[in-house]
């Protein structure tokens, strides 16, 4: 039996890098699929469990000192896969499951950019948190 650095290594040694490092690219028809409306009910589904459990406001759910360290987390993926299963999207959310880990990341980043475009959430300026 093969131990799970085994099968980590071998996941590594399949990552498509190129010159110009790793590159993932969201095929257009999953990335069609992801409309300001869906993109709005994942940020609800991410920022209302946060509000809850750490007594959040609106104002702290920007790009850069909240999604940059969220995004593919538990509550991430729970609410993706919960909008995904609200608007009959159960193949989307078996796509994004299926991603070996480094293309889940990359993923996970492109919907955080799509966000920011389509207005869903503020890019915002990183806080310096060392004071």
């Amino acid at each position: 039996m093969k131990s799970a650095f085994y099968h980590i290594r071998e996941e590594a040694l399949q990552m498509p890098i190129t010159d110009k490092g790793y590159e993932y690219q969201m095929p257009d028809g999953i990335r069609n699929q992801l409309t300001k409306g869906f993109l709005e009910l994942l940020h609800l589904g991410v920022s209302n469990w946060y509000k809850n459990k750490h007594d959040m406001t609106d104002e702290e759910f920007d790009y850069m000192n909240f999604y940059v360290y969220t995004e593919g987390n538990g509550i991430w993926s729970d609410s993706f896969e919960e909008v995904c299963s609200n608007m009959n999207k159960q193949w989307l959310a078996e796509y994004f499951k299926h991603l070996p880990w480094y293309e889940s990341d990359l993923f996970c980043g492109e919907v955080g950019e799509m966000m920011i475009k389509l207005g869903v959430i503020k890019e915002g300026e990183q806080r310096d948190i060392s004071e």
